[in-house]
């Protein structure tokens, strides 16, 4: 078996870290590295630009069933730049999320509720949802929303027709590796 050691730099598992926060809180890092946590974009925008990464997402249902998307690169700019995802690449074939909800996200800038990237002509994403993510005319996933909330289910961590509830995700990672390590 090949195990090789993957970056994660978000992961959601018990709604115990609110990611609902400000742009230099995105920008810097928060959380607890061994629970909840976003590494930075800073560091997320660095790593990515010292050579070329694939993207894994994880996630697990609330009934325990696991699904990953895969993706054969990852890249996002600078601050200046506005984090924007310059590179996603292809969605892989072995992936199990059924579809490719990050490519509706694919060179769009990140959003806080504080600074609005986004490409809704009427509100904010990332405010209206209740998040920060790379949000287009809002989202087709959105792993940074709140951890579970039936009663606002479009403010929850999301990921469009996951099979088994795309609400419903308990659990979130999102890692790098490097590519000439495949």
């Amino acid at each position: 078996m090949n195990h090789v050691l993957r970056k994660v730099f978000q992961r959601r598992i018990d709604g115990a870290v609110d990611f609902y926060r400000r742009w230099d809180d995105y920008k810097d890092g928060f959380g607890f590295i061994q629970r909840e946590f976003w590494l930075g974009n800073d560091k997320l925008s660095y790593l990515t630009n010292q050579g070329d990464y694939e993207l894994r997402i994880d996630l697990v249902s609330r009934n325990g069933i696991s699904y990953f998307a895969k993706y054969d690169l990852f890249r996002i700019s600078d601050e200046i730049s506005k984090y924007r995802m310059t590179d996603l690449g292809t969605y892989l074939p072995e992936s199990t999320t059924n579809y490719d909800r990050m490519a509706y996200h694919r060179n769009m800038s990140f959003s806080t509720w504080d600074r609005d990237n986004d490409k809704h002509s009427s509100y904010n994403c990332a405010s209206h949802h209740h998040g920060a993510w790379w949000f287009n005319n809002c989202y087709h996933s959105h792993l940074n929303g709140l951890y579970f909330d039936i009663q606002d289910s479009y403010k929850t961590i999301f990921w469009y027709s996951l099979p088994g509830g795309q609400y419903n995700i308990k659990y979130t990672e999102m890692k790098l590796r490097p590519v000439s390590e495949r």
